[in-house]
């Protein structure tokens, strides 16, 4: 469930940039607080969480 969650959080970020640079999924795990994390293949990594009128949101 989480990684497919990922891909589409993955899917709407990419559309935020020209160029994505980050490479595909490589862990997907739930921090502390239950909020969906998701690391690439750059090493970098973001919290994604989707909203009530189902937009996704990350930091």
């Amino acid at each position: 469930m989480d990684f497919e969650m990922a891909k589409e959080c993955m899917e709407e970020h990419k559309k935020a940039f020209g160029s994505w640079a980050e490479g595909s999924i490589a862990k997907v795990w739930r921090d502390e607080a239950d909020i969906l994390c998701v690391e690439y293949d750059s090493g970098r990594w973001w919290h994604y969480h989707e909203t009530d009128s189902g937009s996704i949101e990350w930091w």
